[in-house]
């Protein structure tokens, strides 16, 4: 499906100091494209091209299963070691005691030292691993940047994206652009930031105002 455009219109610029000029343009709204950041297979896309979507709605699903197990396996993981610093720091509070008390080798009081310390470690960097895997999975539900409509669908249910590659195109009919096709000797006319007055074709008695934003 082509691009979503408004129009093939007819021009009128208000210039200063210039005699007033009628030109061809293509009026297209602002144009977002849906990327993936993670590969893998496509199980869900519901949409079809010139579907209205809002912002913030699920557009496409990618096969997370592989990812899933890992976050419930990493949650096991930072379980279990929870459970044994919550020992671990029992032992070496003992230990201090035992060893402030004269009752047990300096040696015995830093292995346990170094037991509570190593798994406190291990059990930080395990949570940390386990929010990145977490934050990873949202990866996999491509959601919609705005409200619009859906003007390309890059990908199709059942195929592979590969990360970095576009999934879907938006148009967002709320903000409007307008390319306009002006002469190489007319182009000195029009300046950055100029305000311009646009007639169009379907809207004989309206007169909108723009601004020159790019050449």
């Amino acid at each position: 499906m082509k691009k979503v455009f408004f129009a093939v219109i007819i021009l009128f610029i208000s210039c200063k100091g210039n005699k007033n000029g009628i030109y061809s343009g293509v009026f297209t709204g602002e144009e977002y494209i849906c990327r993936a950041q993670v590969g893998g297979k496509v199980i869900s896309f519901p949409y079809n091209e010139g579907d209205r979507i809002n912002k913030g709605d699920t557009l496409i699903v990618i096969e997370d299963r592989e990812l899933r197990m890992a976050v419930i396996s990493m949650e096991y993981e930072v379980k279990n070691l929870r459970i044994q610093l919550k020992d671990a720091k029992e032992d070496f509070k003992k230990a201090e005691s035992l060893y402030k008390a004269a009752a047990i080798s300096e040696v015995r009081y830093e292995i346990a030292e170094r037991k509570y310390q190593s798994l406190g470690y291990q059990l930080k960097s395990a949570e940390a691993a386990l929010e990145a895997k977490k934050e990873n999975l949202k990866n996999f539900h491509i959601t919609a940047p705005s409200s619009g409509y859906i003007s390309i669908k890059y990908i199709k249910e059942g195929e592979v994206a590969m990360p970095g590659t576009p999934l879907a195109e938006i148009v967002d009919p709320d903000v409007v652009y307008l390319n306009i096709y002006i002469p190489e000797n007319e182009i000195p006319k029009v300046l950055i930031n100029q305000d311009i007055r646009v007639k169009v074709d379907a809207f004989h008695d309206r007169i909108f105002k723009g601004r020159v934003i790019f050449i």
